[in-house]
């Protein structure tokens, strides 16, 4: 760690390529996690699904949600794990290959998860050069930063699950490092293009990137603020605001426009009706219990705000800005703090620099580095345990594999988490109810192509409403099914408390809480790795009911 005692000379030969080493394992640890399930984690779906499309359609328009850089990066991978199963004469040709894709939805997740664990690392060594750049003679500061940065466990997160962020965020990283160039080279033009053509390609991984336009106006205001005129390089000025604006069109265009339009007008301005206080506080209750070191942020900006450097000045304005205008119209969600969430650890390696300044050798100060060091990488170490630890749904479908037969008609309450697929008799039945169901899987069934995935079951929310018991009760009683999973996150919602007793028998339940905790889960996949949730619970994934129908 950067104390007094170690050389900085030290430091600086071991410490940097060792703590990046440490950063890109634990972010790409478990690539396989919860393979071979698709819908373990809603947002990294639609680019991995869209790429397999875009190479069925030979065409790099996008259906996904998200812009399609996602998607693109993907595809030589695809390709080459393609070649990799001819090779090993795992399949021998398209057509089992595709087969084996229906059937195993989620078995090429690791690819995204490698490599957002990949951008997610070389986001941390720019955030490290940010520092060096603002702080080029203090080289405590830019180690600190560089250690709060690869224990970040938002970001860390990210990675695991392999939404489009990361990818987005390493570009916006390097937009950033441009746009601080662009101030200490006294605003040349290049730098600022350079800047925005970072800031277009992030936008084209995940469309927060476009907020990057407001750190570039706050350093222009501040620009201008300074020198009291706006300057004569107008086309400078119009080229930096129409380039992003240009991408974003671009990219809405290659993928879903009425998504771009719609739904994230939806999202936009959703909070206000419900207050404004409320958001704030949950914003700073998660950074307390998901990154409390992030805390110490605020801190320096408040503390030491008259000792901050002009380039801090500006970045921390922009941050606030950020985080207020984030709080009142997104979703709760950890996740869209990212942008500034990455810069956070600027301030706060600044913050103990300073701290250092005020008593540098004092007892008082060691044993307030030690616990700094124990918050930043508690969450992530709580985190990891549960993250390396089988999930829930892979206990319930191994020991289904072991105890029920594949012919026995099941049914299912969700999709989500299951990682089975209907087989020929479940696929006729389903079409009753929805006759383009799962069309693609039975004509390549009925090639006579097997697969070890293929079940019969059933899913309710194909056929009935899963909500009404008596659609429940009618069904399974119609169509003779053996056995109901049932998948849920709240004690409440479990369907065995609903239905009948003396015709349903609970035999197996998996659950990822600890002995005798019967508090509702929090989904800690898809939302934020809170550490209080975090503790209460042994590993990751749904509670699971099997219940057998006498």
């Amino acid at each position: 760690m950067p104390t007094n005692i170690i050389k900085l000379s030290n430091l600086k030969k071991y410490f940097v390529p060792i703590i990046l080493l440490v950063g890109f394992v634990i972010r790409v640890v478990n690539p396989n996690f919860g393979s071979p399930v698709l819908y373990v984690i809603p947002d990294e779906v639609p680019n991995y699904l869209a790429a397999w499309q875009m190479l069925a359609n030979k065409s790099l328009v996008t259906s996904s949600q998200y812009p399609p850089l996602g998607s693109h990066i993907m595809l030589p991978f695809f390709i080459l794990a393609y070649i990799y199963k001819l090779i090993l004469h795992q399949v021998s040709t398209i057509e089992q290959f595709m087969l084996f894709l229906v059937t195993h939805e989620g078995y090429f997740m690791f690819i995204p998860r490698i490599i957002s664990a990949l951008f997610g690392t070389c986001t941390v060594y720019v955030i490290f050069k940010i520092t060096q750049l603002i702080f080029p003679k203090q080289n405590n500061i830019y180690l600190w930063v560089l250690f709060f940065s690869t224990f970040s466990i938002t970001q860390i997160q990210m990675s695991h699950t392999a939404k489009p962020w990361m990818l987005s965020l390493f570009f916006y990283s390097l937009a950033i490092y441009w746009l601080i160039k662009y101030q200490i080279n006294k605003y040349r033009i290049f730098d600022a293009l350079i800047a925005v053509f970072f800031l277009s390609f992030a936008i084209g991984f995940h469309f927060s990137a476009v907020y990057g336009l407001g750190l570039i106006f706050i350093i222009w205001f501040f620009r201008f603020w300074r020198i009291r005129k706006l300057g004569h390089n107008y086309f400078e000025y119009l080229l930096i605001i129409l380039l992003p604006i240009l991408s974003f069109i671009l990219f809405t265009r290659l993928m879903s426009y009425k998504y771009a339009s719609t739904e994230f007008t939806n999202i936009l301005f959703g909070n206000f009706q419900d207050g404004f206080f409320k958001y704030i506080i949950f914003y700073l209750k998660e950074f307390l219990f998901t990154e409390p070191v992030i805390l110490l942020t605020f801190l320096c900006i408040i503390w030491f705000f008259k000792y901050l450097p002009k380039l801090l000045i500006s970045i921390a304005f922009y941050s606030i800005v950020y985080f207020l205008f984030i709080s009142i119209t997104f979703y709760q969600s950890l996740r869209y703090m990212l942008p500034v969430l990455i810069i956070f650890p600027i301030f706060t390696g600044y913050f103990i620099y300073r701290l250092n300044l005020i008593n540098r050798s004092g007892i008082l100060v060691k044993i307030i580095y030690s616990i700094i060091i124990i918050l930043a990488i508690l969450p992530s170490c709580f985190w990891l345990s549960r993250y390396l630890q089988t999930p829930t749904f892979i206990q319930a479908s191994s020991w289904i594999n072991q105890n029920i037969s594949k012919d026995i008609k099941v049914a299912s309450t969700s999709i989500r988490f299951s990682p089975f697929v209907p087989n020929m008799e479940a696929i006729n039945l389903i079409q009753k109810n929805k006759p383009g169901s799962y069309q693609k899987l039975k004509s390549l069934i009925n090639s006579s192509i097997s697969s070890d995935n293929l079940r019969n079951i059933i899913y309710f929310e194909k056929v009935i409403d899963v909500n009404n018991v008596n659609d429940i009760n009618k069904y399974v009683y119609n169509n003779d099914i053996k056995y109901i999973f049932n998948y849920y996150w709240s004690y409440n919602s479990s369907l065995i408390n609903k239905l009948d007793k003396q015709k349903y028998i609970l035999i197996k339940r998996f659950s990822p809480m600890k002995s005798n905790d019967t508090n509702n889960i929090v989904n800690l996949i898809h939302g934020s790795a809170n550490t209080l949730e975090t503790v209460r619970i042994e590993r990751l994934g749904p509670i699971i009911d099997i219940i057998q129908v006498k």
